[in-house]
């Protein structure tokens, strides 16, 4: 028969806590949340079987994981706004195209190299404003 005791959840949680802070995911918090709380409820209530614990620890850990996915994430001022955002520095360019767009798809020069396009379609050497990135795709218009 399996016996789980508060130690057995204190040694989880305090397994997580360790895994937390050496692996770079702030995931494994809300599973060691999940384990002090079942901690928390095998000290208080010790004859409970261990389905009923680990299904205490299994409903937390799914309502802590799904709070934290909801919940907004904050976002960091800078004076580089466009720091991880590089391709963003290219929209309103105006860009040349290298390989004719046809049906929509086709390649731009910008600085010194050649990406894919998206846009109406343009013959090779025509200018092109850049009005979206995504990706590695630039979506372009005619100027």
């Amino acid at each position: 028969m399996i016996e789980l005791t508060a130690w057995h959840w204190f040694a989880l949680t305090c397994i997580l806590l360790i895994l937390e802070i050496t692996v770079p995911v702030a995931f494994f918090l809300w599973l060691a949340a999940a384990a002090l709380v079942s901690t928390i409820v095998a000290y208080f209530l010790p004859d409970l079987s261990w389905q009923i614990e680990l299904t205490i620890f299994s409903i937390v850990a799914i309502l802590s994981l799904v709070v934290w996915a909801k919940s907004p994430k904050k976002k960091v001022e800078t004076d580089q706004p466009g720091l991880n955002e590089r391709n963003n520095q290219y929209l309103g360019a105006t860009v040349t195209v290298c390989n004719e767009i046809q049906n929509g798809v086709g390649k731009i020069k910008v600085n010194d190299s050649i990406w894919k396009a998206h846009g109406a379609d343009a013959t090779v050497g025509s200018q092109v404003r850049v009005v979206r990135v995504k990706g590695s795709i630039f979506h372009v218009e005619a100027v």
